[in-house]
C-alpha cells in the first residue's frame, strides 16, 4: 500500500468519574480512554495501519479565582 503523509484518524473516547466541590475548590477523579483507528503506521517496507488507545485513572484538582 501506498504511504501518505496526511492521514484522517478516526477517534472514539470517553470517561467516567466523581467530582467534589466546595466553592471554588473541585477534586475531580475517575477512568478515562481514548481509542484511534488507523493512527500509526506500523509498517517497514510497505503501509500497515495500526491503532493506538490510551486509558487508565486520571485525577484532577481546581481551584477558582476570581467571580
Amino acid at each position: 500500500a501506498a504511504r501518505s503523509r496526511n492521514v484522517t484518524v478516526p477517534n472514539l473516547g470517553g470517561s467516567v468519574g466523581l467530582t467534589y466541590r466546595v466553592e471554588d475548590f473541585k477534586v475531580s477523579f475517575g477512568y478515562r480512554a481514548d481509542f484511534f483507528f488507523g493512527a500509526i503506521d506500523g509498517g517497514i517496507d510497505a503501509a500497515k495501519k495500526e491503532n493506538r488507545a490510551f486509558y487508565g485513572p486520571y485525577a484532577s484538582i481546581s481551584f477558582g479565582l476570581g467571580d
